[in-house]
């Protein structure tokens, strides 16, 4: 903040009318105001080219920070402003926002700042109507993992089942998850750990009893019998180990 109130200082002195009405409180607004600017580059694909006679970016970012702009795909222009020329950033467009991003893009890059620039705001407390909306971290690696809008147990609502309990975190599966994706972490984890399956089946049936899942309970029964008759292979549904999805 000590360059943004040199800099305030200085256009003070040398264009006083103009910066009469500068506030004292945007000498802190940099992050924000740069947070909104990466908001725009992201969402818009015409984000607005940012004046270098704006008064809050002129003080905010001095002329040691505008090679930021360039690395953020910002192209340095000279353009016609009602007669006069005026120099501009003007924003290169991004690659289309096809999820996941590819790493190495711009778009890739602009995305990381801005979860950078949020980050140092938290950090700093900064609080007020120019705070940033942080979305869901959830959401971004569901996205980014492609299981968005995946199946959900939608009649889990037993506040007192602890996901770490052992028949879910020894299929790796948590209690909202629909029985379609217990199931293939049952038989993926039978796969890699073959040695166990009893206890992985223990661990289903477990399951299905702390869920209250008769349909899940009735293949945990079918798996059991696997193992304890294994000359019938019985298969149910037409499932078997090498289940997917």
């Amino acid at each position: 903040m000590d360059g943004a109130r040199k800099r305030l200082e200085e256009a003070r002195q040398t264009q006083p009318e103009r910066f009469a009405d500068f506030k004292d409180d945007w000498l802190s607004s940099g992050l924000h105001l740069l947070n909104t600017y990466l908001k725009n580059r992201l969402s818009d694909p015409q984000s607005r080219k940012i004046s270098k006679r704006n008064k809050r970016f002129q003080v905010s970012f001095g002329e040691e920070l505008w090679p930021l702009f360039n690395a953020l795909g910002f192209v340095e222009q000279t353009l016609d402003n009602d007669g006069a020329d005026e120099d501009y950033f003007v924003p290169e467009p991004l690659e289309p926002p096809n999820p996941p991003t590819q790493i190495g893009t711009l778009r890739s890059f602009v995305e990381d700042m801005r979860f950078e620039v949020e980050n140092r705001i938290i950090a700093l407390g900064q609080q007020g109507p120019a705070s940033p909306h942080h979305d869901s971290a959830m959401d971004r690696l569901e996205k980014a993992l492609h299981c968005f809008n995946w199946p959900q147990n939608k009649s889990f609502h037993v506040q007192s089942i602890n996901p770490r309990d052992a028949e879910f975190s020894l299929l790796g599966v948590l209690p909202n998850f629909d029985k379609s994706l217990t199931l293939f972490a049952y038989y993926r984890q039978c796969l890699i750990w073959p040695t166990n399956r009893k206890l992985l089946t223990d661990a289903l049936a477990n399951n299905a009893k702390r869920l209250g899942d008769d349909e899940l309970m009735l293949q945990a029964t079918v798996e059991e019998s696997k193992i304890d008759h294994p000359g019938a292979a019985v298969i149910a549904n037409g499932d078997n180990d090498d289940t997917a999805m």
